[in-house]
């Protein structure tokens, strides 16, 4: 058996039995009520931010780490430090612009005038 997880993926339990078809069993949160089809796609939305924010930040440490291995100064050492904290930054921020703007787009969609402010039909 299999147990993984972590914060952002759900907790599977896999049996693999001989001679059989695997089995995976997935652990959700108890919630009082299933999300709505837009609350699992503004989830999926932020999921995937999120993801492509640590993959930017599993790179950034890969070229820090790359510029010690090649033995860089440690005043270009500290310039890399810098400007990957600076796309970080600049990340995050743009990350809660695009939230900020996809919340504006799903409440302007369940509005019932969303058709006449956006000049449809």
């Amino acid at each position: 058996m299999n147990m993984m997880g972590n914060d952002y993926e759900l907790p599977v339990v896999q049996k693999n039995l001989d001679n059989k078809v695997p089995t995976a069993h997935v652990f959700v949160e108890s919630s009082p009520r299933p999300l709505t089809p837009v609350q699992a796609k503004r989830a999926r939305f932020v999921l995937n931010l999120k993801n492509n924010y640590q993959r930017l930040k599993e790179t950034l440490a890969f070229f820090e780490h790359f510029a010690r291995v090649c033995e860089l100064s440690p005043h270009g050492i500290e310039a890399i430090k810098k400007a990957n904290e600076d796309a970080l930054q600049e990340l995050s921020q743009k990350f809660e612009a695009k939230i900020k703007a996809y919340d504006q787009r799903i409440s302007l969609a369940g509005s019932p005038h969303s058709s006449e402010s956006r000049g449809g039909p």
